[in-house]
């Protein structure tokens, strides 16, 4: 089963922003197809070369599919992965385009693959602008973002996500664990 195909079947069964918002973060806790295609070990090596990092864990997932949802984001709508995550050193990330095409004006900063199956691996500290898919309306992203083997949660305002991983026993300053955040590559 693809990438593509898992998440657009569970999406299938969003009906508002609200259940979005609720929704969107992690998950491939709820599917162990999904999990089986974010884990895979090739996309996980190849992150790690892009990242420069020696070890890389799964940090958090996260879908964009209604553009009415509300994301954090400076006033000029652009920030970084680091800025904005409740998880401390993030090596980096992966955008998705899971559904549909964009051949639109671009603005700058915007991040986001025009076409399904491309994908756009972003440093943590490279500003994008996360309002973008607001303009695409009929595209649905992934974003898979890996962590360094040290990361921490962290209180951060900026992640609309910050307090999801309470609802796993975490707390603030808490080391991501291997059973929520395992190690994808040594």
């Amino acid at each position: 089963m693809s990438l593509s195909s898992c998440f657009l079947r569970r999406c299938g069964t969003i009906s508002s922003s609200r259940e979005y918002g609720a929704f969107g973060r992690d998950v491939s806790r709820e599917s162990l197809a999904i999990r089986k295609v974010l884990y895979a070990t090739g996309l996980a090596e190849i992150a790690r070369e892009l990242a420069g990092s020696r070890v890389l864990r799964f940090a958090y997932d996260q879908l964009y599919t209604c553009p009415d949802v509300p994301l954090p984001a400076r006033e000029e709508g652009r920030y970084t992965l680091a800025e904005a995550s409740c998880v401390s050193r993030l090596a980096g990330a992966f955008l998705f385009c899971l559904e549909g095409e964009y051949d639109g004006p671009r603005e700058e900063g915007d991040r986001f693959p025009c076409r399904a199956g491309n994908a756009m691996f972003l440093a943590p500290n490279v500003p994008w602008h996360v309002q973008a898919h607001v303009t695409r309306s009929q595209q649905k992203f992934l974003l898979l973002a890996y962590a360094e083997d040290r990361s921490q949660y962290i209180l951060e305002p900026r992640d609309a996500h910050t307090h999801t991983l309470k609802r796993l026993g975490y707390v603030f300053g808490d080391r991501l664990s291997e059973k929520w955040h395992p190690t994808l590559v040594r």
